[in-house]
């Protein structure tokens, strides 16, 4: 079902003239502080290096993806190159490749209840690296071992997915951006971990 808001889905903005769309995370600030150095790689703004760049744990912006919340019967569902993230029973959050968002969206759209492209809504933070289960246990109180689920981190709600034992993704709220970055440098830095790209 749609929402009938798919105008706001940021893959359907057209090249016109000299217009060319391009996203850019809400992270994007913080890499510039950073000294990042950014390139634009299939519509979005991305950092390709930081200086100094840390990677015991690394902090890394990860939001230039795809992001669908479904609603209806997850069961059964799986797609090439489309990654399912179940947050209970009958919702989730589709991850994809950005270049794929509209043949991904048409998809969900015939497959679930209700598709919510939260491409631009969602940000999306990794933090990758020896030190990483040390800096996620610094931002939450969730049983690692029990991910993915949504549930407070930084006092904020996240979808928390770990992809190995020193490897986690959150997606949450992009108007938190800033504030879930520092806090998370801070909580890497101790470490000898920080930005990376």
């Amino acid at each position: 079902m749609s929402t009938g808001l798919e105008f706001l889905s940021p893959y359907a903005a057209q090249a016109a003239g000299e217009f060319t769309p391009v996203l850019h995370s809400a992270m994007e600030r913080r890499l510039r502080d950073a000294g990042a150095q950014f390139e634009v790689r299939d519509g979005w703004m991305v950092a390709t290096s930081v200086p100094g760049s840390h990677t015991t744990p690394g902090i890394k912006d990860v939001s230039n993806v795809g992001k669908f919340e479904v609603r209806g019967d997850l069961n059964g569902f799986s797609a090439d190159g489309v990654e399912l993230i179940r947050i209970t029973p009958e919702r989730g959050l589709v991850v994809c490749d950005y270049t794929r968002c509209a043949e991904v969206h048409k998809t969900l759209l015939d497959r679930f209840d209700l598709v919510t492209d939260m491409t631009a809504a969602f940000s999306a933070l990794e933090i990758k690296g020896q030190g990483a289960t040390t800096v996620m246990r610094r931002l939450t109180e969730l049983d690692l071992d029990k991910l993915p689920a949504t549930a407070g981190a930084a006092h904020i709600a996240a979808t928390i997915v770990r992809d190995d034992d020193e490897a986690y993704r959150l997606y949450f709220a992009q108007e938190y951006a800033h504030y879930f970055w520092e806090v998370a440098v801070d909580a890497a830095e101790p470490l000898g971990g920080g930005p990376t790209a």
